[in-house]
């Protein structure tokens, strides 16, 4: 073999081992804790949903009502920020039982589904004013 195949040779060998040990791997990001603390507070005609907020990570809500007949329907509420104020007919759903969830979000990266305490949302009872009360 001439000289200058074998010096070509050693340069292409050096050269590759050159790029192979000084990459590095690129680290994988861990997906954020799912969240915790999930807990429900009746209100009048709505609920709280509240978790356990972290900073720098967004959580995303959904949920589900559960029609008598056992039918269901499912709606993405979108982020929301704990604690959260469901109100169904904001989101044009129904008063009635829903079960939910939470999910934690960090830049493309998203937590299992966390799922919360079924709940149920009576429809407010509002008085009769006293002014329009018939008395006999």
């Amino acid at each position: 073999m001439k000289k200058s195949s074998v010096l070509l040779m050693l340069a292409v060998v050096l050269t590759v081992f050159a790029l192979v040990n000084c990459t590095q791997p690129v680290p994988v990001p861990n997906p954020p804790a799912a969240p915790a603390g999930l807990a429900v507070t009746p209100g009048l005609g709505l609920v709280k949903l509240a978790w356990n907020a972290v900073v720098g990570v967004a959580f995303e809500v959904k949920v589900e009502w559960l029609g008598a007949s056992g039918s269901r329907a499912e709606t993405n509420l979108g982020e929301k920020v704990s604690p959260f104020n469901f109100n169904p007919v904001t989101y044009g759903l129904q008063y009635g039982t829903y079960d939910w969830w939470v999910r934690a979000r960090q830049n493309t990266l998203y937590s299992g589904w966390v799922k919360g305490t079924q709940f149920e949302v009576l429809e407010p009872v509002v008085p009769p004013d006293p002014e329009t009360v018939l008395t006999l």
